[in-house]
């Protein structure tokens, strides 16, 4: 009687819609950039364009969610001056007037630094994200 309870029970859980992820946000602040680190919890597609007052970064895995409580907590609004929430599994980085940001996937997630001065020519984030969007990984920037 118990395992036929159990089996009930594992099989109206696993029929339920998986609940929405919360991603980890880690800041940090260096000598010439400010850095952000997503971690959506498994390796997923992202793509980072730009959008009204900065990016957009956009994960192509539906139900993420974003914690961004912490972010200035170790950083200033120097560089980044907001970061929320901007639909499923996207997230919206507004930049200081002048700034810029490059981003490139590390082993749990994605790392987004923001720089002032204009972005490189060849920079693959100042174009604004089409709805279909998720470019995967870009280079780490040059040291």
């Amino acid at each position: 009687m118990i395992r036929a309870a159990s089996l009930c029970a594992l099989l109206t859980l696993a029929a339920l819609p998986a609940g929405a992820e919360t991603a980890a946000i880690r800041s940090g602040e260096h000598a010439d950039h400010s850095r952000i680190v997503v971690e959506p919890g498994e390796p997923t597609a992202w793509a980072l364009g730009r959008a009204d007052g900065g990016y957009v970064l956009r994960f192509d895995r539906a139900g993420i969610d974003f914690d961004t409580s912490d972010v200035f907590r170790l950083i200033p609004r120097s560089r980044l001056s907001a970061l929320e929430p901007a639909g499923d599994s996207a997230l919206a980085l507004t930049v200081a007037p002048g700034h810029h940001a490059r981003a490139f996937e590390t082993p749990r997630g994605v790392a987004i630094d923001i720089y002032a001065g204009p972005a490189p020519a060849d920079s693959p984030f100042e174009a604004p994200l089409a709805a279909s969007d998720t470019a995967g990984t870009a280079d780490p920037p040059a040291p």
